[in-house]
């Protein structure tokens, strides 16, 4: 072995570490998004998607959770949430996920196909908003 890739062995070790302890500490959740199956109609109340936690720093207590979701040309707004909170605990865990629906007004109607939405879960439970996971969805229907 060669004195130069000895001697980077320790910057490699040590740089390795640093990023599986960044990789640990990280406050946002893994999160993947699944659009519902039904098409954007010109009235509220749409179903829009389901957001499931993969992997999650923490649990969050639900009644402490929005969801937000924005496009261009169309204000932010917040959803209207269910839970599928699996061991009834009111905390959203790992395995956990937040069905998503738009409110009784009409925001985003069938002219959003084909446009990125970018989605936010917001816990509302410190002492400032903090966004907790962050997700797009592009709508097909």
């Amino acid at each position: 072995m060669s004195r130069f890739s000895s001697s980077l062995a320790p910057a490699f070790v040590l740089a390795a570490s640093f990023l599986a302890l960044a990789g640990c500490s990280s406050e946002e959740a893994d999160v993947t998004l699944q659009p519902a199956d039904v098409a954007l109609t010109d009235k509220g109340g749409d179903k829009l998607f389901s957001i499931a936690v993969t992997a999650a720093p923490q649990a969050y207590e639900t009644d402490k959770i929005v969801v937000r979701a924005s496009a261009e040309g169309v204000p932010q707004l917040t959803l209207a949430v269910t839970f599928d909170d699996k061991n009834a605990d009111k905390k959203l865990d790992a395995g956990e996920a937040i069905v998503c629906a738009e409110p009784a007004d009409n925001a985003f109607g069938p002219s959003l196909v084909g446009k990125e939405v970018k989605v936010a879960v917001v816990y509302t439970g410190g002492a400032a908003e903090k966004e907790i996971a962050t997700a797009t969805w592009k709508p097909t229907k």
